[in-house]
C-alpha cells in the first residue's frame, strides 16, 4: 500500500512522524513519490500557534484532495486540543490525541513486532532521538502542558539501542529531543544524569557526536 506522511511543528512531532514511518515499512507498505497517490496519509500537526493549526487543517484539506478516497489519520497537538473538530474534518477517517498510541495503531494495521525506536531518520544527516515527552510547567503564553501533560521518559536502554542503531547506519549527528528535556528522569536520578553517564557536560540535552557517545559507552552499546 502506498503511503503519505507529513509533519509540521518540532522535533518531537518529526521523530513521532519517523516512528510511524519504520512501522509502516515494516508491514511492507511503500512510501509514495510526491507524484504518486497514495491510499493512506498521516498529518501531525501542530498547535503552537494559531498558524500551526490553520497550516494543519489546509495541508490535511490538500492531502485530502491530491489523494482522493485515501484513509486519513490525524494525529498531534492540534488533534489533542480540538479532537471534536477533528473527528468532524472532511476526509479524516481517524485520529490520535495522543502519540503514545502509535504502537497500539500499527498493531490494528497488523504489525506485530512493534519496533521500540527507530533506525533511521530519511536522508536527513542529522537524526532525532525523543527521550522525553510531556510538560507541566504551565507557562501561561504556552498551549504545551495542556496537550502534552503526561511526563514520560523513555528508559536508558532502550535509547542506547536506538543510538546505537542508528551510529551503525551512519549518522555522525544525534540529536537528543523532548518537550522538555530537563524533566528527563532515569531510575530516579537527575535530569541530566543519563547525559552526565554518557561523557556529556553537565546541563547539556542536546546534540553530540557519536564518536563522543562510542569512547565513553562501548561497553553498554557493543
Amino acid at each position: 500500500m502506498l503511503f503519505k506522511l507529513h509533519t509540521l511543528g518540532c522535533k518531537v512531532n518529526q521523530y513521532e512522524t519517523q516512528f510511524l514511518r519504520e512501522g509502516l515499512l515494516k508491514l511492507g507498505w511503500i512510501e509514495a513519490k510526491p507524484n504518486e497517490r497514495a491510499r493512506f496519509v498521516a498529518v501531525n500537526t501542530c498547535t503552537v500557534t494559531a498558524e500551526s493549526d490553520l497550516k494543519s487543517r489546509k495541508i490535511v484539506r490538500k492531502l485530502a484532495k491530491e489523494n482522493p478516497g485515501a484513509d486519513i489519520l490525524v494525529m498531534g497537538c492540534s488533534v489533542t486540543r480540538t479532537p471534536e473538530a477533528w473527528r468532524c474534518f472532511d476526509g479524516v477517517t481517524k485520529i490520535l490525541t495522543d502519540k503514545a498510541e502509535i504502537p497500539a495503531f500499527l498493531r490494528e494495521l497488523g504489525l506485530r513486532d512493534v519496533p521500540r525506536g527507530i533506525c533511521s531518520f530519511g536522508l536527513r544527516h542529522r537524526a532525532f532521538v525523543k527521550v522525553q515527552d510531556g510538560c507541566q510547567v504551565g507557562c501561561s503564553y504556552c498551549i504545551i502542558p495542556t496537550v502534552r501533560p503526561v511526563l514520560r521518559s523513555r528508559p536508558e536502554n532502550e535509547i542506547l539501542d536506538e543510538l546505537k542503531n542508528l551510529i551503525e547506519a551512519g549518522y555522525h549527528e544525534i540529536v537528543l529531543t523532548g518537550i522538555r528535556c530537563g524533566l528527563l528522569r532515569q531510575k530516579g536520578k537527575s535530569p541530566f544524569g543519563f547525559a552526565r553517564a554518557k561523557n556529556r557536560d553537565e546541563g547539556t540535552c542536546g546534540t553530540f557526536s557519536p564518536a563522543d557517545f562510542q569512547s565513553r559507552s562501548r561497553g553498554s552499546v557493543r
